[in-house]
């Protein structure tokens, strides 16, 4: 039985991942797709906020708010199936079995799609500051050199340079490789790569 859950769940992860796997290629690959894909991604947001906000509310003001977190969940339904239904008229074939996209799993869904938009953020936001961190590695090494040691150097990094607790650790944690000329020239790749991806999420 449990063994049967597990594969159960495996299915549904491995059907997630390519569901959206294949709404980003759709997404890239002409303007209504970019228009369908955004607008799914904005309704996801809508009711992913709204359900993290209903997860920390005592039960009855989340009895409360059940109303506005089902219309949103209609919304987003409705979002996807028209996303769905697009990749479908481009030839995507989504699954080789029949994958039941019941409510449950576009919400789950909805939670992957807002996940992979946070995550993307959250990478460029380390990224931008490594390349602030390559492009003045005479100021970094000053500052870290005279540290006593990670914990202050790391500290001294976010006072001097403004940046959060996330960027500094990063910094601090760059290997001197990372300053030659290939590296900055990879990094920078990869910023214009993801940065090119979020352009997919934004209005």
């Amino acid at each position: 039985m449990i063994k049967e859950i597990i594969e159960r769940n495996r299915e549904e992860v491995d059907e997630i991942k390519k569901i959206y796997n294949d709404f980003y290629e759709s997404a890239k690959e002409d303007a209504e797709g970019r228009r369908l894909f955004k607008s799914l991604y904005q309704k996801a947001s809508d009711y992913i906020d709204c359900k993290r906000r209903w997860e920390c509310l005592s039960d009855i003001d989340a009895c409360k708010t059940n109303g506005e977190r089902s219309e949103l969940h209609e919304i987003l339904i409705q979002a996807f199936q028209e996303m769905l239904e697009y990749t479908e008229k481009q030839g995507k074939k989504h699954s080789e079995n029949t994958f039941d996209w019941n409510r449950n799993n576009i919400a789950v869904f909805a939670d992957e799609l807002v996940s992979r938009k946070e995550d993307l953020g959250e990478r460029i936001h380390i990224i931008e500051a490594l390349q602030w961190a390559q492009n003045h590695s005479e100021q970094i090494i000053e500052v870290i050199e005279g540290a006593e040691d990670y914990y202050d150097a790391r500290a001294k990094v976010m006072e001097t340079f403004g940046f959060d607790h996330t960027q500094a650790q990063s910094v601090t944690e760059m290997r001197v490789r990372a300053f030659c000329e290939i590296e900055k020239e990879k990094l920078s790749g990869e910023l214009e790569e993801f940065r090119g991806k979020m352009e997919l999420f934004q209005e």
